[in-house]
């Protein structure tokens, strides 16, 4: 019997897809994987039986199974596989994350459970929160905050890219080949309660892309508002961009390995991500994927990463000195007190440079 020895990055690749993976719907495995047939439970909207095997309870908040009313420990997505085929867990963290690594929300059946409404929703695809049919004003001022200009604003929204939700957040939309929408992301506009969440059946690896007509550079991005920050800067250019620097591997891969996707044929590939040794290796890792076609090294043969000296120059803006591409900015950070002020810092001493090279310029003179 051999013995698999990880090396570092696929010990890493492996954390990723387990962490995803162990987030499926058990109700969604059990009716698409094994074909199942679920019903509401009498006693409570947030559990479902099975119609082939009575025994089992599925229980959409917690995503557990239980097997009867006997049992006090439920199963989880692996659990709950290996039970099923009667395998070992290792066989079933293979199986699982096959299935993650294949999955693709548009054609699953899928289950959500709302705690508020106490209300069970199954349904195929993506599900976008209502619009707000009244100006959009709020996500409006939210963009700014990121220096992202009126003009790119206006065209996200005239082509269906950004919406405001009734509550006020801001919706992110992608769109597939078949120009439909199928990834999404929210962030919320109250700076008292900032985060970023994925819509419901969205289709993480998709990404967002945003092409012109021009065959000019793709830039890479690590998440929607960097890209629309950038795009605020060069918006003749093309960008991708993942939900996160987390599913960035993953979001390059669907895209440059389809020519459906990407069919331009680009003279220049740019990683705008940052400058950290973890972006480094994580642009590394992209580049030396052992899963690329032609297709994706045709592409990341002509990469390149965005320098420091141009981020500073470019991203720090002295109208509201906040850095869009940071290793420090996080939507979901807690104190953008802190945040706004270490990069008010580094617009401080940047101004201060430039006054000293004026006045030894006019000293000059």
């Amino acid at each position: 019997m051999s013995i698999k020895i990880y090396s570092q990055q696929e010990k890493q690749e492996l954390r990723n897809i387990t962490k995803q993976a162990r987030k499926i719907s058990c109700a969604e495995i059990a009716d698409n994987v094994y074909g199942l047939t679920l019903y509401r439970s009498k006693t409570s909207n947030r559990y479902l039986k099975c119609y082939e095997h009575p025994s089992l309870q599925f229980d959409l908040q917690k995503n557990q199974v239980f097997y009867n009313a006997k049992t006090t420990h439920g199963m989880g997505p692996y659990d709950f596989m290996a039970f099923y085929e009667n395998i070992s867990l290792m066989q079933a963290r293979e199986k699982l994350n096959e299935y993650y690594a294949e999955r693709d929300p548009r054609h699953l059946q899928l289950y959500y459970y709302n705690r508020t409404n106490d209300e069970v929703y199954i349904h195929q695809g993506m599900t976008l929160p209502s619009k707000d049919e009244t100006m959009q004003d709020t996500i409006r001022s939210y963009l700014h905050k990121f220096n992202i200009h009126d003009e790119i604003i206006d065209s996200m929204i005239m082509g269906s890219n950004i919406y405001q939700a009734t509550n006020k957040n801001l919706v992110v939309v992608g769109f597939d080949e078949m120009e439909k929408p199928a990834f999404s992301v929210i962030y919320s506009t109250d700076p008292d309660n900032p985060y970023k969440v994925e819509c419901q059946g969205s289709f993480t690896k998709l990404g967002l892309l945003k092409t012109n007509a021009k065959e000019n550079k793709l830039v890479i991005c690590d998440s929607p508002i960097n890209a629309m920050a950038y795009l605020s800067l060069h918006p003749e250019d093309d960008v991708l961009s993942s939900i996160d620097k987390e599913h960035l591997l993953e979001t390059i891969e669907y895209n440059f390995n389809s020519d459906e996707r990407i069919n331009k044929h680009y003279k220049n590939v740019i990683f705008a991500l940052g400058n950290t040794e973890q972006d480094k290796d994580l642009i590394k890792r992209i580049i030396e994927n052992d899963k690329a076609n032609e297709r994706y090294k045709s592409l990341i043969s002509v990469a390149s990463e965005l320098d420091t000296d141009r981020t500073i120059k470019e991203y720090i803006r002295d109208t509201s000195g906040i850095g869009i591409i940071d290793a420090k900015y996080d939507v979901e950070y807690k104190d953008m007190k802190e945040l706004l002020a270490e990069a008010q810092k580094q617009n401080n001493a940047l101004q201060s440079i430039m006054e000293s090279a004026k006045e030894m310029e006019e000293q000059e003179l």
